[in-house]
């Protein structure tokens, strides 16, 4: 599971995939309320590894499905080679829609989004409860 954090300033995301592609398309489902957002990237890709950088408004303690497929974009290809190689910046392309066809799903993760700096130690009820040891008992009450 990839850990992040709920800002909306752009965070570095490493995943394990199956395949390089030019342009990657992900797509951001919010586990609880299902709305999905569709980001194009040009990430990094060493070794089995792409690592790319993501903006997004994510928020605490909520779960989001990733799914990162290869950008099937062969109309484009078919433009560049029509004007000898010269490739297209990723804006100028056509816009992303859900009728869009996406090529070959390369990997499907989940992400959780916290602020608490220790993993090891996460708590779901993070300063909700106080803990208060006396002798050898130990309390716990609602802060």
């Amino acid at each position: 599971m990839i850990v992040l954090k709920p800002v909306s300033t752009p965070q570095t995301v490493s995943v394990f995939l199956r395949s390089e592609s030019l342009y990657y398309l992900i797509t951001l489902t919010n586990e609880q309320s299902q709305v999905e957002s569709i980001y194009l990237v040009q990430g990094v890709y060493d070794s089995g590894s792409l690592t790319f950088d993501l903006s997004h408004g994510f928020q605490e303690n909520r779960f989001y499905y990733l799914n990162i497929s290869e950008w099937n974009f062969n109309y484009q290809m078919k433009r560049v080679v029509l004007d000898n190689g010269i490739n297209e910046a990723p804006e100028c392309l056509m816009p992303l829609s859900e009728t869009m066809e996406i090529g070959i799903n390369l990997n499907k993760s989940k992400i959780f989004i916290t602020a608490q700096p220790d993993l090891e130690k996460y708590s779901l009820t993070n300063d909700f409860y106080t803990i208060i040891k006396k002798d050898e008992r130990e309390f716990t009450i609602k802060g």
